[in-house]
Order: C-alpha cells, then structure tokens, then sequence
C-alpha cells in the first residue's frame, strides 16, 4: 500500500507579518499504508476540518526544518488564523503501491489460435 506527503501551506497577512517572519508556513505530514484514493480523501478532508476548526495552527517558522526525533516544542510557533489570509494543501505519492509478482507459469506464452484450431481438429 502506497504512502502519501501532504503539505499545507499558509499564506501570511502582509499587513500583521513580523518582520522577519516568512511570507507562508507549512504543516507537513505523512501517511503510510493508504488502501485506496477514497480513504485518502477522507483523510485529507478531515484533517483539513480539524486545522480550520482551531483558532490557528503550530509550524516551524523555517521551512526547512524536518524533525524526524521525538516531539520537540521548542522549535514551532503559534499562528492564529487572524493573520493568515488564505491556505491550500497539495498531496504526493511517496511510495507506489506494490504489485504483487506474477508467477513464472503464468508468463508462458500461448496462442489461442492455434489451441483453437487443435480443438476444432479433434
């Protein structure tokens, strides 16, 4: 089963942005074994439901940041929904999903046409 990157992305309010602070900030997010494109759908939207139903969202204020190790608050900040004027996710495939290997037997190459004629001979 495939896995999947989401990013949100937050568009910052020129007027009310600290100097300093960046233009838009992220919230990133993986998922791993999504069965089909409906319950990522379903994943999508209800983590889109649960971000817009907070007064606002934590980030890390720089985009490069991946933190892979246990949780750390120190390094992400506050942003209320006040100062962002607009926000949109996107989401990419990471891993395809599988495919099951094909047997060796099932690769043997026949023509039905000539299985057909013999058939039609005897």
């Amino acid at each position: 089963m495939p896995d999947y990157y989401v990013e949100f992305e937050a568009h910052i309010d020129e007027r009310k942005r600290p100097e300093g602070f960046p233009k838009s900030v992220f919230v990133k997010e993986q998922y791993h074994s999504i069965e089909n494109d409906e319950q990522l759908k379903q994943i999508f939207n209800d983590r889109v439901k649960t971000i817009v139903t907070n007064p606002g969202i934590v980030v890390y204020p720089d985009n490069e940041i991946i933190d892979g190790t246990a949780l750390k608050f120190d390094q992400r900040i506050y942003v209320p929904w006040h100062m962002i004027t607009h926000f949109h996710g996107k989401v990419k495939l990471l891993t395809p999903a599988s495919v099951p290997e094909t047997p060796l037997e099932s690769l043997d190459p026949s023509n039905p046409v000539k299985e057909e004629k013999k058939a039609l001979t005897q």
